[in-house]
């Protein structure tokens, strides 16, 4: 069977059957997503991921920097006091400033609701627009619109509260909607141009990561269309390139300011690339894992492929699609699990801003160019109403998603100390607070947000920290259960450096009983009321820290961990226990490893569960090794940093150490082995023989920091 491509003519999207397919697809979205929020908007949030609080506060944020003449790009009211380049976040500028009036009548969490119930449905709206003007056909694209909107892909991004990625989408379709009635000669390139410019500028200020993705793939969509098309298809499209070329310029003279901050002040988003760790496996990219499954969607497009190999438009459609799904594989192909060959999507490593993009999310390219394929092939097949029905049928019914499923939504957990305004009763305008839990972790964010940014907080999450954060062994402790024995001085360091005035802990923190001994040392009042414990901090109480740096207090916690996990394995051979039977656990269950020097919190940040401390014959106390030789002749002891956080350790136990390897497996000690050039966090491991450690052990409370 043949396909003869037709003279598409534009059809107003604003017209009666545009409209309806808004409704469904706003349906859909109320069915889907909207169900547990319509009782209680501003109680309940959508979305299970830690992320949501990101976009309550930007719609708090943008609002309140506007509105008293704060620059809205870099703000100091989170990670105070070196703050964040917003423009290198997953900020969202845009709907923020749209739905001002909503966040300022309602709040943050009805107006983060509210956009994301459009979200989905404004999608689908988009691709069945664009299904539309290839199809001609109303139910075909309204099965392509809902393909783009309502499959997983999409609704992967509403589940995790990935707002700006779920929000961004609706933009692509509209992007080559407008390209593509200009090269078909239905609009003039002067508004192309405006509508691009408009599409892009829209773009930055929701996802510039999908404003740059979009970008590569439609300008390889371009090169696919001018090679398959006719010669005068091909000029047209050629022709096209100056107006699309003037739309980046114009957009970007918009944008100038927002493009200013995100290139030349601040910290960046992150120096590590997104790579391999969120790519798609090929078992998922197939369908072949327990999602619900695309696979009678590749089975159309395969048919689809082979019926219609010889026209131009299923040539560009599928050579977009090749090259798209090879990039979304990322890095390197995924076999269930396993890390096989290089691909090509390893050049993006290499790209500015393209390489902190996700390559599972690229995904979402290839979702829109199948919902064009499906949607051509239903409206193209010469099959009756009754079959295409069955067949419509059966990919609704391997992409709909489980609709009683609990997981769209989640209790927004905000203390009664933040939304009766009770906060004013202990703290000043403008004081910096340090919030447990702590940044993803909690809901700081949403929090600082429901008090109208009443306080500046020492922390927060924004997907990433500064590394001025990082650099403090305490900080490590806000995230994960770590190995700090000298916890109150590594805090006493981190609050005095950070200008911290107070402390909130929430009564659902779960470590609140441990911070509550650490900062009670600093406190001057401590004070419960609202669901929390506010601690005043007393600053002559930090004044001994006041000199101190942070490779200082990395320098002493790697050391006072070095010297206690010697000082627990002399114990262990002074109790008369064998070497050879020494792991962190057996110490830990002798009560030689105290639970209390592993401080933070001990919940799995994903799976809510208790995580041990250590496990049976595990080597592994809260990220430190206490352990011996297979042959369990020698101690081992092991710990990550940076050369200069281990270089007193070194060179405390360089004459009395077996071996000290660092980075591991590389010797210090070996003869005419070179120091240590590595600047990277690494991991270092010390041997000792039995004699050494008893000796060393002896000596050790003199030497302690």
């Amino acid at each position: 069977m043949s396909v003869r491509l037709r003279q598409f003519r534009w059809s107003n999207p604003s017209d009666a059957g545009g409209l309806l397919a808004f409704l469904v697809f706003l349906a859909l979205s109320l069915l889907i997503v909207g169900r547990p929020l319509l009782g209680d908007m501003q109680g309940v949030h959508a979305g299970m991921g830690e992320d949501s609080t990101i976009f309550m506060w930007d719609l708090t944020w943008w609002p309140y920097a506007l509105g008293r003449g704060l620059n809205p790009f870099y703000t100091y009211f989170i990670w105070y006091p070196v703050g964040v380049n917003l423009t290198g976040t997953a900020s969202i500028p845009l709907p923020a400033i749209l739905m001002w009036p909503i966040t300022a009548k309602f709040g943050p969490v009805a107006a983060f609701n509210i956009l994301t119930l459009l979200a989905p449905a404004l999608a689908a709206w988009g691709a069945f627009v664009l299904c539309r003007y290839v199809s001609k056909s109303w139910w075909p694209s309204l099965l392509g619109g809902y393909i783009f909107g309502f499959t997983n892909e999409n609704l992967l991004h509403v589940f995790g509260a990935q707002l700006h990625m779920a929000l961004a989408v609706f933009l692509v379709p509209l992007a080559i909607l407008a390209t593509a009635r200009a090269i078909a000669g239905e609009i003039a390139s002067a508004t192309l141009t405006a509508a691009l410019a408009a599409i892009l500028a829209a773009e930055v200020l929701i996802s510039t990561e999908t404003c740059a993705t979009m970008t590569m793939f439609g300008a390889m969509a371009l090169v696919a269309g001018w090679s398959f098309s006719p010669e005068e298809t091909a000029r047209r499209t050629i022709k096209a390139a100056l107006p699309i070329l003037y739309a980046y310029v114009l957009a970007a003279v918009a944008l100038s300011p927002f493009i200013y901050w995100l290139f030349a002040r601040g910290w960046p988003p992150s120096e590590a690339t997104a790579g391999e760790a969120v790519s798609l496996d090929l078992l998922q990219f197939l369908g072949l894992d327990n999602r619900p499954s695309n696979l009678p969607i590749l089975a159309i497009t395969a048919v689809y492929a082979w019926q219609t190999r010889h026209t131009p438009l299923a040539k560009v459609l599928l050579a977009s699609l090749a090259i798209v799904s090879i990039f979304t594989l990322g890095p390197r192909l995924h076999v269930y699990g396993e890390a096989l060959f290089l691909l090509p999507g390893k050049v993006l490593d290499f790209l500015p801003v393209m390489k902190q993009a996700f390559p599972a999310r690229i995904f979402i390219y290839c979702v829109l160019l199948l919902a064009i394929v499906v949607t051509h092939w239903f409206s193209s097949n010469g099959f009756g109403p009754a079959t295409n029905a069955v067949f419509a049928t059966i990919v609704i019914a391997f992409t709909v998603p489980n609709l009683l499923s609990h997981g769209w939504s989640r209790p927004a957990d905000i203390p009664s100390f933040f939304t009766t305004e009770m906060y004013r009763n202990y703290l000043k305008p403008g004081e910096n607070v340090l919030v447990f839990p702590f940044g993803a972790r909690g809901d700081s964010m949403l929090w600082q947000a429901e008090s109208n940014m009443y306080f500046r907080m020492v922390g927060g999450h924004m997907g990433v920290f500064p590394a001025e954060y990082s650099g403090w062994p305490i900080f490590q402790a806000f995230y994960l259960a770590t190995y700090i024995p000298d916890a109150a001085s590594q805090l006493g360091a981190f609050l005095i450096h950070h200008q911290v005035d107070a402390a909130i802990v929430a009564n659902g923190e779960p470590e609140a009983e441990r911070w509550d001994q650490l900062l009670s040392q600093f406190s001057s009042t401590k004070n419960s009321d609202g669901g929390v414990t506010i601690y005043r901090i007393r600053p002559s109480a930090l004044e001994p820290y006041r000199q101190t740096t942070a490779l200082e207090m990395r320098q002493q916690a790697a050391l006072t961990a070095a010297d206690r996990l010697l000082g627990v394995a002399g114990g262990w051979l002074a109790a008369g226990h064998n070497l050879g039977q020494l792991t962190a656990f057996a110490a830990y269950q002798n009560g030689m490893l105290k639970e209390s020097w592993c401080v933070g919190d001990r919940l799995g940040m994903f799976t809510g569960k208790p995580l041990a401390v250590t496990s049976p014959g595990s080597p592994w106390f809260c990220g430190v090794m206490l352990t011996v030789t297979p042959d369990g002749q020698r101690l081992v002891v092991g710990e990550f940093g940076t050369y200069a956080d281990l270089e007193p350790t070194i060179a405390r136990y360089r004459t009395s150490a077996s071996h000290i390897y660092f980075p591991y497996p590389h010797d210090l000690l070996a003869p005419r082995a070179p120091a240590s050039a590595v600047s990277d966090w690494a991991f270092m491991k010390l041997e000792f023989a039995p004699s050494m450690v008893a000796a060393l052990s002896s000596q050790l409370p003199a030497s302690q920091p």
